[in-house]
């Protein structure tokens, strides 16, 4: 269940900064990275070819609280595709993270919006039927009542829904311990 809440989230022991060269980039990742980047990897590579394409890149991005426009996934692939298919393989895939995560420093951000991806109807707070939903759109099978768990164990006023204060309480423990508190 913690699997898909984490794939936003940075590993603890992150090795890369900026300056971070592609052809090190492997080398320069954490163990916890590489399998956060392959969790994420074979999650979105839906047609389990080994590669992951223009519409599978959007949607592992925009699910680890990204936006990019379509230009600029475009763009994403061109700066890492080795191989020029358009497609990325897990390499590839693992610079493109690492780039992203050396460009984005501020956790807030992340977290932020991350929670507008959540807050589908946009009133300031997670409902369990949002929760479901993204979930749902992810490829998360869970159900309502695991939920409602993730829900319970992390709304403090205990209104049934998680405001941002509440989600990204649960989202800073999750980076920080790996599972849902």
């Amino acid at each position: 269940m913690s699997d898909v809440l984490s794939i936003g989230k940075r590993s603890k022991g992150r090795k890369l900064s900026a300056g971070s060269s592609d052809t090190n980039t492997l080398a320069n990742l954490t163990p916890d990275q590489i399998a956060e980047f392959k969790e994420a990897f074979d999650l979105f590579d839906v047609n389990q070819s080994g590669t992951i394409g223009f519409e599978e890149l959007q949607t592992c991005m925009v699910s680890m609280g990204f936006n990019p426009n379509p230009e600029d996934i475009r763009k994403m692939i061109a700066e890492v595709d080795e191989t020029g298919t358009g497609d990325l393989d897990f390499n590839e895939f693992c610079t493109l993270m690492a780039r992203r995560m050396a460009d984005d420093d501020d956790d807030d951000e992340v977290i932020a919006k991350q929670f507008e991806i959540f807050d589908r109807d946009n009133d300031g707070f997670v409902g369990p039927v949002e929760m479901y939903v993204v979930f749902q759109e992810l490829g998360a099978e869970l159900t309502l009542d695991e939920i409602d768990e993730i829900i319970r164990k992390g709304d403090v006023d205990g209104d049934g829904r998680l405001g941002f204060d509440d989600f990204a309480r649960i989202m800073k423990e999750i980076t920080n311990e790996d599972t849902i508190p």
